[in-house]
């Protein structure tokens, strides 16, 4: 006689899950990449919800274009990550979503690090340090989860 397991959930359904999560996180990550994009291009954040009026539709194209060329770059070139085909536009990608986000993330950083009692220049250069990851990781993520080998 085979008694029923106390599970609740069966592991297919935990893997189906799974795959759904990581992959619509990564297109997720990968939109805010873009986003950084565009903002770096704009040089400000929009101060209303009315971004239509505070995005410069040249920023919108440039930072889509730049964006969209890095990533299909990195992603070509995912198989030698030494060569410059590939660290050259991760560098590009990575430095457009700091440029984009750096400008919102570092003062929220800064104070948090500050009140941890840390001194400010201590704070202020962690949180920058702290925007590189995150943009680094905007582009690594995707890239290990949206390519199928």
């Amino acid at each position: 006689m085979q008694q029923k397991s106390p599970a609740i959930v069966r592991a297919e359904t935990v893997e189906e899950v799974a795959r759904h999560t990581i992959r619509w996180t990564s297109l997720i990550v990968l939109a805010v990449s873009f986003i950084g994009a565009v903002m770096a291009f704009n040089g400000r954040w929009p101060t209303t919800w009315q971004i239509w009026n505070d995005v410069s539709p040249v920023a919108l194209i440039a930072g889509i274009v730049l964006q969209g060329f890095c990533t299909l770059m990195e992603w070509a070139n995912r198989k030698n990550r030494l060569s410059p085909q590939y660290i050259g536009p991760l560098l590009i990608d990575i430095g457009s979503t700091y440029i984009g986000f750096a400008p919102l993330l570092v003062p929220v950083f800064t104070r948090a690090l500050s009140r941890a009692t840390l001194p400010d220049t201590i704070a202020q250069v962690i949180a920058h340090i702290g925007v590189v990851v995150l943009a680094w990781w905007f582009a690594y993520y995707p890239e290990q989860n949206l390519v199928k080998e």
